[in-house]
């Protein structure tokens, strides 16, 4: 059992490097263009209540 702990938590621990490493990849990219690029391609309607707040 608790090497099952051990390793969701490893597992965990790489998401969070790769997601960090994902976002030092945004860095110098228009955050605005990647956001209403992402609304696009999950076929959100920016006009909306939550998508407006990006």
């Amino acid at each position: 059992m608790l090497r099952a702990i051990a390793l969701f938590e490893a597992v965990k621990g790489l998401a969070a490097l790769v997601a960090s490493i994902g976002f030092l990849g945004l860095l110098h990219h228009n955050l605005h263009q990647v956001a209403l690029a992402l609304l696009w391609r999950f076929h959100l309607d920016p006009a909306l209540q939550y998508p407006a707040l990006l």
